[in-house]
């Protein structure tokens, strides 16, 4: 699908959001810029990107953005953790990352409206159907993964 301007399909500005995201967290563990790291909507922006892309290949991406999301929200966590018993400073602590309901929904939403390659019904073979069956189990698996997650999650 293409829309807006240019000649950019939706996939390609997801894979550009997820770029600049990455970027976001290299100079975050870097350090060389304090300022510059992701957010909570950074990782929302990326999500939403790759969840109203279509692309085949968009619940693997919402998945791995969700649980760098989560990890991010972890090492937050335990900074503050860290500086709660004295062993760091409070002066460059942010909770930047607090991954909601909302950004599950949001991986769980694109694996039910998930596609796959399609193939005229009357034109399938066994081969077909059969790797069409595993392509929708491994979206259902994201799915039930990203549920479980948010069950556990704190």
């Amino acid at each position: 699908r293409r829309r807006g301007k240019g000649d950019i399909s939706n996939a390609d500005r997801a894979r550009q959001v997820t770029d600049l995201l990455n970027w976001m967290e290299l100079l975050a563990v870097r350090r060389t810029k304090p300022k510059i790291e992701p957010t909570t909507e950074s990782y929302r922006i990326a999500l939403s990107a790759w969840a109203w892309s279509h692309h085949i290949d968009a619940p693997k991406q919402v998945e791995e953005i969700l649980f760098r999301m989560i990890r991010a929200c972890e090492l937050n966590r335990n900074k503050l953790r860290d500086i709660q018993n004295g062993l760091g400073s409070k002066d460059s602590f942010t909770l930047a990352v607090t991954p909601e309901t909302k950004d599950f929904n949001t991986v769980i939403n694109c694996c039910s409206f998930a596609r796959g390659v399609g193939v005229p019904k009357d034109e399938l073979d066994d081969d077909i159907k059969l790797s069409q069956q595993l392509a929708l189990k491994e979206t259902y698996d994201i799915a039930e993964g990203v549920l479980d997650a948010l069950l556990s999650f704190p």
